[in-house]
């Protein structure tokens, strides 16, 4: 479904990734995993053509991934970005209808907010409710709610759990879960390396821009390398 190939990206003197190259498959949920600075949100804002990589291409479905970021959305790729980034002053229901910016029929845009209300019943709790004001985990569930709103076929989420208590991060995970089940593929960059390897079907290791290890999530999590770095003592669960 994605293929990144040779990869590279530079901030000015800084090198943020390097011939970074790997394969989603459609319908799994392919975990990103590593530090602080690693280069993963990078990486999200490559595909989702919010930066624009030196080297290296994307290819989507088997064409070159476009340019625009509103081109990539309309082909189906959604951005969840770390730390959120709902609209504060608009209502949660406003929120999911700006998720809805390409859908022109009312009445579509009405029965997708309904879809997202049967998945996130808070929300429908919270509709008239300024997003600004919600909890922590209920702006995360927004933000993937507003994201789900144009039916995109891959959902790329950066950071879902960050920041939340951890009854919260468990419905979160579930939530990801469920939207594999609902046929929407999902690349996941965590800091959560237990619990995103747990989920994924596929993932790699970024470290420095460079990825160190590939795999299925099970043969990751078994790895001695990966236990110690990320899986060991002080590691989130």
């Amino acid at each position: 479904m994605l293929s990144v190939n040779n990869l590279s990206l530079s901030y000015g003197k800084n090198r943020a990734l390097s011939n970074v190259s790997f394969e989603v498959q459609q319908g799994e949920i392919f975990s990103i995993i590593g530090a602080n600075g690693a280069g993963k949100s990078s990486l999200l804002r490559c595909i989702s053509g919010l930066v624009k990589p030196m080297e290296g291409t994307i290819y989507y479905e088997g064409k070159p991934l476009p340019k625009e970021p509103h081109k990539i959305t309309a082909a189906g790729i959604v951005h969840v970005p770390e730390g959120r980034r709902i609209f504060a002053p608009l209502t949660v229901k406003e929120n999911l209808k700006a998720g809805a910016f390409l859908v022109k029929s009312r009445s579509e845009i009405e029965a997708r907010i309904e879809e997202q209300y049967k998945i996130f019943p808070r929300l429908k709790e919270r509709e008239n409710q300024y997003a600004g004001t919600l909890s922590g985990g209920e702006q995360q569930m927004l933000a993937i709610a507003r994201a789900l709103m144009s039916r995109p076929k891959l959902i790329l989420l950066d950071e879902p759990s960050l920041g939340l208590a951890p009854l919260v991060v468990k419905e979160v995970f579930r939530i990801i879960e469920l939207i594999r089940e609902q046929g929407v593929t999902v690349l996941l960059v965590e800091q959560n390396a237990k619990k995103a390897l747990s989920l994924a079907d596929h993932a790699v290791v970024l470290e420095n821009g460079i990825i160190r290890k590939t795999g299925t999530g099970k043969e990751l999590l078994n790895d001695q390398v990966v236990k110690e770095a990320y899986l060991g003592a002080g590691h989130s669960d």
